[in-house]
């Protein structure tokens, strides 16, 4: 058995619309593996947190973060994790680096969605990722800059992107 983490006596919001209720929340390896009434995992061995008159939350979306570039640079991301932000979606204003070769400032470099994927994997970001493929950087990647209006051929080189 891996590592064992027991939230005892806090107000359990889950999000669902029910009234926060006291509960004991038993977490196994990082994931929740059990909640109970107060005091069902006292005889489980682990490490406490008293999260009496405390509300306990499952973590927050950023649903329109920023954060691609951010989250290398600094991958314990602690201005999410203090907000409760436990995960992120890049990518959404139409531009992001995820889908286009790109060398961040600190050396780190990817082609495309899968090489984004890696890297945020192996930097052991703390947050969990959404990544979206911007339009504009998917149009660029076909266009350039030009304004001019995309060609079949174009919208069938973006659609493969």
């Amino acid at each position: 058995m891996g590592v064992r983490v027991l939230i005892r006596g806090g107000k359990v919001c889950d999000g669902s619309g029910a009234e926060p209720c006291e509960r004991d929340i038993l977490i196994e390896d990082g994931r929740i593996a059990e909640t109970g009434a107060p005091g069902s995992f006292d005889a489980v061995e682990s490490e406490r947190i008293d999260a009496a008159g405390l509300l306990v939350t499952p973590g927050f979306i950023d649903a329109h973060s920023h954060g691609d570039r951010e989250k290398l640079k600094y991958p314990e991301n602690r201005s999410k994790l203090l907000q409760g932000i436990t995960t992120e979606v890049d990518g959404n204003c139409g531009v992001s680096p995820t889908c286009r070769p790109c060398t961040a400032a600190d050396g780190l470099h990817w082609e495309d969605l899968a090489g984004y994927a890696k890297v945020v994997n192996e930097r052991k970001c703390s947050t969990n990722t959404v990544a979206l493929c911007g339009h504009n950087s998917i149009r660029a990647l076909v266009m350039g800059n030009r304004g001019d209006r995309a060609g079949a051929e174009e919208i069938s080189a973006m659609r493969k992107l």
